[in-house]
C-alpha cells in the first residue's frame, strides 16, 4: 500500500515538472540585460500578469508588452523640450507651457531612447525628473520596464532604439508612468 500511494505520488509530481516544462511561465524574455539584483521574478510576473509576453524582436513592432533593460546611471540623460500649446486633456484647451521627456540612453555603441506617451504641461516633466533623479541618486545602474524597442533613425542622432517607458527601477526603489505599478516605491 504505501509503494501504491508513493509510486501515485512520484507519477504526479512528474506530470506537474512536465506541465510546469511544457505551460511554465519563462519571464526571461522580458529580460534583456543582467538584473544587476535589482529586476525581481515579481517583477516580471508582474508585468506579465498585466501583459502578453513574446520574444524580444527589436526588428518587430510588440505592441504593449513590457521588457526590462539596466543600464549605468552615467549612461543616461534626462531631458525635456518645451513650447506653448493647448493641453487637450483639460476641456477648455488652456494653451500651456507643454513638454515632452525622454531618457536618452548611450551605451554599448548604441543610442535608446525612452519617450513618454504623449505631451504633458511642464510640470509633469518637472515633477518626472525630480524622480528620476531621487530614485537615481547614490545609485550606479538603473533599469527601465518599457514598450515596444524598434529601431527608427534621426538625422541628428542616427539609428536609435525607441522605446514607451513604463517604471525606472533601481535598488533604491522605483518610479512608475502609472500610478501603482511599482512593487515597490521609493
Amino acid at each position: 500500500m504505501v509503494f501504491f500511494i508513493m509510486k501515485k505520488s512520484l507519477f504526479i509530481l512528474f506530470l506537474i515538472f512536465i506541465y510546469f516544462r511544457l505551460y511554465g511561465v519563462d519571464y526571461s524574455q522580458r529580460l534583456l540585460t543582467d538584473t544587476y539584483g535589482i529586476i525581481t521574478e515579481k517583477d516580471l510576473a508582474y508585468d506579465a500578469s498585466r501583459r502578453k509576453s513574446l520574444p524580444y524582436n527589436p526588428n518587430k513592432f510588440a505592441g504593449g508588452v513590457l521588457y526590462w533593460q539596466c543600464f549605468p546611471v552615467k549612461a543616461v540623460k534626462v531631458k525635456y523640450r518645451t513650447w506653448e500649446g493647448d493641453d487637450e486633456w483639460v476641456a477648455d484647451n488652456p494653451v500651456k507651457t507643454m513638454c515632452d521627456l525622454e531618457f536618452i540612453i548611450n551605451y554599448n555603441n548604441e543610442i535608446q531612447i525612452y519617450s513618454g506617451r504623449r505631451a504633458y504641461p511642464i510640470e509633469h516633466c518637472r515633477h518626472v525628473t525630480k524622480e528620476y533623479e531621487k530614485v537615481t541618486k547614490g545609485q550606479k545602474i538603473v533599469c527601465f520596464d518599457g514598450e515596444d524597442g524598434s529601431y527608427l533613425s534621426d538625422e541628428k542622432i542616427g539609428k536609435f532604439k525607441s522605446w514607451t517607458w513604463d517604471k525606472i527601477k533601481t535598488k533604491k526603489g522605483c518610479y512608475s508612468y502609472f500610478e501603482g505599478d511599482c512593487l515597490n516605491k521609493i
